[in-house]
């Protein structure tokens, strides 16, 4: 549970690291991977949609198939395509606008405080570097190899990233 990572052999809590940002020494807590998002996408609005297309055609089958499009029928052949739009409406709109607000284009300066490589076997490797933004809890992010073998600890490292779409720009 505690790890002896810092200046002077200081313990730390499981999932901490030391950080010289800023000219003290002070501890950080390391960060989530910065993931793209996906409900706030077309691709999330495209699943809604095709659920609720799927859900209108069955349901204009059995409403007007077997109840004959009375009033029931009507009702039980526009429920998914009702609910659909409401999702759309007061979901999934609000959190594309919501991401469409922040900047495509971000840039800070930090400092690398963790490296770590984790190997994929047969699936993709990762190359993980954490960088300390000045905030409480750190960025981590997925660099690359050939980024990754640039980067040390305690590097001083210019970040440019797109807060609206989550991914990493560039690391110089």
């Amino acid at each position: 549970m505690w790890a002896l990572d810092g200046p002077g052999g200081a313990p730390l809590p499981k999932g901490h690291a030391w950080s010289s940002f800023g000219g003290q020494w002070h501890t950080v807590q390391l960060g989530e991977t910065v993931t793209r998002p996906y409900w706030s996408t077309i691709s999330g609005l495209g699943v809604v949609l095709f659920w609720a297309f799927f859900g209108s055609i069955v349901s204009l089958m059995i409403g007007g198939i077997a109840l004959g499009f009375d009033p029931v029928g009507k009702l039980v052949a526009i429920a998914p395509a009702t609910l659909g739009a409401v999702v759309i409406v007061t979901l999934w709109l609000p959190a594309f606008s919501s991401r469409m607000r922040l900047p495509d284009n971000a840039t800070f300066t930090g400092e690398v405080v963790r490296l770590e490589f984790i190997d994929g076997g047969d699936s993709a490797d990762s190359h993980l570097a954490w960088i300390d933004d000045g905030s409480p809890v750190t960025m981590k992010f997925d660099v690359g190899p050939a980024t990754y073998q640039r980067l040390s600890v305690a590097d001083l490292v210019q970040v440019s990233w797109s807060p609206q779409r989550r991914s990493l720009n560039g690391i110089s």
